[in-house]
């Protein structure tokens, strides 16, 4: 039985919408995920384990467990075949696995619906099968499609509250979620300094987007003193996890408060991507002054 809490954080209310209507939708997406995560599943086939014999075919036929979330652009990166008739029979088998109690089914049938493989696109059905699911990676994407409005009315505490859970149970994108909706009050109360405490844990992970928004609280202040050398370092760090140059900025605005073998990485870095031709010196020199110019 999947395990979703459905009161609200202390201080949140349900969302509000402006019409009869809205709210109606409201009401009856949320009836239809609480029936089905609690609901007594289907019997299986006898002598099978829940489903897992139909999502073993499932997955022989089409990746679904390669599906990635949606990126800011609202793209997914789907694996080739998604219109084929092995997507659409791996969905129809998902279903099935689904139907008979799979949980692990509940969360691959609901990406399936998410990206639009294997069939037409409905994030609506998507939500309730996440919520059946209730694993770390299916809150997670739950809460996603709540705080964009995807499938259903947008639902910041709701959406909030999912983070939370899948971040005690682990899942570092989750873990990124909730604290950056803690620290601009989104769905809940604001506060930076439980925040910095929420990026801090994670720092053993490669997560960029982290790293760059724990660097802007040691930066400014918030939530704690002022760091602006560790700031410098995060900053870098989301530099190496994104493998892109968003923060060359901060790169070009700060190179003596960072350590010289982050700069060595970059420096690295931009050599093998064939935008620097100059020596690895742990300096931001003017060569490297140049090659990060060019790729602003």
């Amino acid at each position: 039985m999947a395990q979703i809490a459905v009161s609200m954080p202390q201080g949140a209310r349900m969302m509000s919408p402006e019409s009869g209507q809205d709210w109606k939708h409201c009401a009856a997406t949320l009836a239809a995920i609480l029936f089905l995560a609690f609901a007594p599943a289907l019997p299986a086939k006898a002598g099978d384990a829940p489903g897992t014999d139909l999502r073993a075919q499932a997955l022989e036929l089409y990746p679904a467990d390669d599906i990635s979330s949606a990126d800011r652009d609202g793209a997914y990166d789907v694996p080739a075949g998604a219109k084929s008739e092995k997507a659409y029979q791996a969905r129809k088998l998902l279903t099935q696995a689904s139907a008979g109690g799979d949980k692990t089914a509940d969360r691959l049938l609901a990406q399936m619906l998410e990206a639009g493989a294997g069939g037409r696109r409905d994030r609506a059905a998507a939500r309730i099968h996440y919520a059946r699911s209730g694993n770390r990676a299916a809150l997670w994407r739950l809460g996603l499609l709540l705080l964009d409005g995807k499938g259903g009315p947008r639902n910041l505490p709701l959406a909030r509250m999912l983070f939370k859970q899948s971040d005690d149970k682990g899942q570092i994108d989750a873990s990124y979620e909730y604290a950056r909706m803690v620290e601009l009050g989104l769905g809940g109360p604001k506060d930076p300094a439980e925040a910095r405490a929420i990026y801090e844990k994670t720092l053993k992970w490669c997560h960029g987007d982290i790293a760059d928004r724990y660097a802007r609280l040691l930066d400014a202040g918030l939530g704690g003193p002022p760091d602006p050398k560790r700031a410098g370092e995060l900053q870098l760090k989301a530099v190496s996890c994104h493998n892109r140059y968003f923060e060359i900025p901060a790169i070009l605005a700060r190179p003596l408060s960072l350590h010289r073998e982050t700069i060595r990485q970059v420096q690295r870095q931009m050599k093998a991507d064939g935008d620097y031709d100059g020596a690895i010196t742990g300096r931001v020199d003017a060569a490297t002054r140049r090659a990060l110019r060019k790729l602003l």
